[in-house]
């Protein structure tokens, strides 16, 4: 500053004494000012090199054209190419999720089996609520079980999916369309699917080939199949989708509910002359019991109470409106009567698989014993041996049922050849003859009675011991 102030005096002092100083002295004067001046520049000079201003142009990596603009146009240019970049990364990872998933299908599908193996209580929570019991917001979800290819294609699915509860009524309708458009596709179909694989190929339609949502469905579907498993349909249903049953006992179970309303049609005797005097459709309970007795002719005494037991809880009385028997609520709930005999049914079918496959096995351990092969593994057995196995569980078993077996569980091309193959001492491993003998139903061949259903219908006709005129019920229940 004091330099400043001394330039400026002596500036002006120069001016003043120009015309009265000699050349000696103006020259010094200016010697001095410039001196001054080579101080003030040298004052004002930077400590330090000067940070050049940066060439933002050069940091265009994606040559994109941009211009002379201030710092702040290429520093929102970046910013856009930073959104375009981070959508583009949202994308790959969409296309790489989808690239997995599409690739998790490929595998096919696995044999039927339960995916939570017996623990789907214990890994599966349920909806959250409130104190006052309602919903309590909270979304709850159930933790996936993958897309390997252990799983099932209707559940194969690389995150968790959210919890959305089916009602009763909902499943029974999509459990029954799953029946019906399946023995819709099995008629055009050399090889049917199993009910897992048509399960799969029906949501893939629904769901427009979208596997989240299919998989989403595939999953609440599942869990409500284990929450409604004590209705009968649900649990054939769900038996069959985990390979615990044969589909063809679904068809077994048509069977017994058509010879079930068949015999009550036959001992209706409401309008016949000489009749009871009952409106139509009406039964007297006795002689409904009779019948039942007659159709379900190796039932024990505690079985057969049972199912009077529910058929007085269903309808009380003297007379029993049977048609109603088999009549649906609104939640696709079942009377007791036919819950209980069709409960009885499946029952009875998973004892003699047990018992039957039991039985083979231990023909196969004896005779394995008995010719110093106890250590072989697998076991094998003579079909002979099994086939004696198979008598010797249910005597009486007509042949032909008998030879049915034999040939499905030792792959043979007909039947025809069961004797002779026996004759020739074929041997199987006992194991694989035991699970393709599954494959189709195996039952006990008594376990309803179609000649007592032809008993009654004779009957009905005037041609049997006890004669009737006929008579046709409308509104039989479906058998699809």
């Amino acid at each position: 500053k004091e330099l400043v102030n001394t330039l400026v005096h002596l500036e002006r002092e120069r001016k003043l004494s120009a015309n009265s100083v000699s050349g000696d002295q103006h020259t010094t004067a200016l010697k001095q000012i410039d001196e001054l001046k080579r101080k003030m520049a040298a004052g004002n000079a930077p400590t330090r090199a000067l940070t050049p201003r940066p060439d933002w142009r050069k940091l265009n990596p994606f040559d994109r054209v941009t211009t002379d603009g201030k710092t702040v146009d290429l520093v929102n240019e970046l910013c856009v190419e930073l959104k375009v970049l981070k959508k583009k990364t949202g994308e790959l990872k969409d296309m790489d999720a989808r690239l997995a998933e599409a690739r998790s299908l490929l595998d096919p599908e696995p044999e039927a089996s339960d995916p939570y193996e017996g623990e789907f209580q214990a890994t599966v929570p349920k909806p959250t609520t409130q104190d006052d019991g309602g919903p309590s917001g909270i979304e709850a979800v159930m933790p996936s079980l993958g897309s390997g290819p252990e799983l099932p294609r209707y559940m194969r699915l690389a995150k968790n999916i959210p919890l959305r509860p089916l009602s009763k009524r909902t499943t029974e309708l999509f459990l029954k369309e799953v029946w019906e458009c399946k023995m819709t596709s099995d008629a055009s179909r050399t090889i049917p699917y199993s009910l897992p694989e048509f399960l799969y190929q029906h949501l893939r339609i629904k769901h427009k080939g979208q596997q989240t949502h299919l998989a989403e469905f595939g999953y609440n579907f599942y869990a409500a199949l284990q929450q409604y498993n004590y209705d009968a349909d649900v649990d054939l249903f769900l038996k069959v989708l985990t390979g615990a049953i044969t589909e063809h006992v679904r068809g077994d179970r048509i069977a017994l509910t058509r010879s079930l309303t068949e015999i009550m049609e036959y001992a209706d005797t409401s309008t016949e002359v000489g009749g009871e005097g009952t409106q139509p459709g009406f039964i007297r309970r006795e002689r409904l019991v009779t019948a039942l007795k007659d159709l379900f002719p190796t039932k024990t005494p505690a079985a057969m109470s049972a199912i009077t037991r529910a058929l007085e809880e269903d309808q009380p009385g003297e007379v029993v409106d049977y048609m109603k028997l088999f009549e649906d609520d609104e939640d696709m709930n079942q009377g007791d009567f036919v819950e209980t005999v069709y409960d009885q049914h499946l029952a009875e079918i998973q004892e003699y698989v047990d018992g039957v496959s039991d039985a083979i096995r231990t023909a196969g351990e004896r005779f394995a014993r008995k010719n110093g092969r106890a250590g072989d593994d697998p076991m094998v057995c003579p079909l002979s041996v099994m086939r004696k196995a198979i008598v010797s569980y249910e005597p009486g078993k007509p042949e032909g049922d008998v030879d049915a077996y034999i040939a499905r569980g030792a792959r043979l091309g007909t039947v025809s050849e069961v004797c002779l193959q026996c004759q020739l001492g074929l041997e199987t491993p006992v194991e694989e003859f035991i699970s393709r003998m599954h494959t189709a139903l195996v039952k006990r061949s008594d376990n309803y009675s179609l000649s007592a259903v032809h008993r009654w219908k004779t009957a009905k006709a005037g041609g049997g011991p006890n004669p009737r005129g006929a008579i046709s019920q409308p509104g039989k229940p479906s058998f699809a």
